[in-house]
Protein backbone atom coordinates (compact mmCIF):
# COMPACT_ATOMS: atom_id res chain seq x y z
CA UNK A 1 0.00 0.00 0.00
CA UNK A 2 1.40 3.34 -1.02
CA UNK A 3 0.11 5.64 1.69
CA UNK A 4 1.89 8.13 3.87
CA UNK A 5 3.15 6.51 7.09
CA UNK A 6 1.62 9.27 9.26
CA UNK A 7 -1.92 8.98 10.63
CA UNK A 8 -4.31 10.31 7.99
CA UNK A 9 -7.97 9.68 7.30
CA UNK A 10 -8.83 9.37 3.59
CA UNK A 11 -12.42 10.56 2.99
CA UNK A 12 -13.76 9.63 -0.42
CA UNK A 13 -16.95 11.29 -1.63
CA UNK A 14 -16.88 10.03 -5.21
CA UNK A 15 -15.66 6.79 -6.77
CA UNK A 16 -16.23 5.39 -10.27
CA UNK A 17 -18.71 2.56 -10.90
CA UNK A 18 -17.38 -0.86 -9.91
CA UNK A 19 -16.63 -3.06 -12.95
CA UNK A 20 -18.88 -6.16 -13.03
CA UNK A 21 -15.96 -8.58 -12.74
CA UNK A 22 -14.77 -6.94 -9.53
CA UNK A 23 -18.30 -6.87 -8.09
CA UNK A 24 -18.52 -10.60 -8.84
CA UNK A 25 -15.18 -11.31 -7.16
CA UNK A 26 -16.23 -9.35 -4.08
CA UNK A 27 -19.51 -11.24 -3.82
CA UNK A 28 -17.96 -14.65 -4.53
CA UNK A 29 -15.29 -14.08 -1.89
CA UNK A 30 -17.75 -12.65 0.65
CA UNK A 31 -15.61 -9.54 1.05
CA UNK A 32 -16.67 -6.33 2.78
CA UNK A 33 -16.44 -3.10 0.80
CA UNK A 34 -13.38 -2.08 2.84
CA UNK A 35 -11.59 -5.35 2.11
CA UNK A 36 -12.57 -5.31 -1.58
CA UNK A 37 -11.36 -1.76 -2.11
CA UNK A 38 -8.19 -2.47 -0.15
CA UNK A 39 -7.48 -5.60 -2.19
CA UNK A 40 -8.82 -4.90 -5.69
CA UNK A 41 -9.08 -1.07 -5.73
CA UNK A 42 -12.50 -1.85 -7.29
CA UNK A 43 -11.63 -0.02 -10.50
CA UNK A 44 -10.88 3.27 -8.75
CA UNK A 45 -7.60 3.59 -10.63
CA UNK A 46 -4.82 6.01 -9.79
CA UNK A 47 -5.09 8.80 -7.20
CA UNK A 48 -3.12 12.00 -6.87
CA UNK A 49 -3.10 13.82 -3.57
CA UNK A 50 -2.58 17.54 -4.11
CA UNK A 51 -2.98 20.71 -2.08
CA UNK A 52 -6.69 21.62 -2.05
CA UNK A 53 -5.90 24.95 -3.69
CA UNK A 54 -4.51 23.03 -6.70
CA UNK A 55 -7.28 20.42 -7.02
CA UNK A 56 -9.40 22.10 -9.72
CA UNK A 57 -6.31 23.00 -11.75
CA UNK A 58 -5.04 19.41 -11.50
CA UNK A 59 -8.39 18.07 -12.75
CA UNK A 60 -8.38 20.57 -15.64
CA UNK A 61 -4.87 19.56 -16.70
CA UNK A 62 -5.75 15.86 -16.58
CA UNK A 63 -8.92 16.38 -18.63
CA UNK A 64 -6.99 18.46 -21.19
CA UNK A 65 -4.67 15.46 -21.56
CA UNK A 66 -7.64 13.14 -22.16
CA UNK A 67 -7.67 11.61 -18.68
CA UNK A 68 -11.00 11.33 -16.89
CA UNK A 69 -10.45 13.01 -13.52
CA UNK A 70 -12.42 14.44 -10.61
CA UNK A 71 -12.01 15.54 -7.02
CA UNK A 72 -12.75 12.34 -5.15
CA UNK A 73 -12.44 13.50 -1.56
CA UNK A 74 -9.96 14.81 0.95
CA UNK A 75 -7.26 13.80 3.39
CA UNK A 76 -7.54 14.75 7.06
CA UNK A 77 -5.41 14.31 10.13
CA UNK A 78 -6.71 11.30 12.02
CA UNK A 79 -6.59 7.53 12.20
CA UNK A 80 -5.96 5.48 9.08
Amino acid sequence: IMRHPAAFTYRFSKVPPVPPVLAYLQTAAGMSDADAYGTFNMGAGFALFVDPSQAEKTVSIAKAAGIDAWIAGKVENGPK
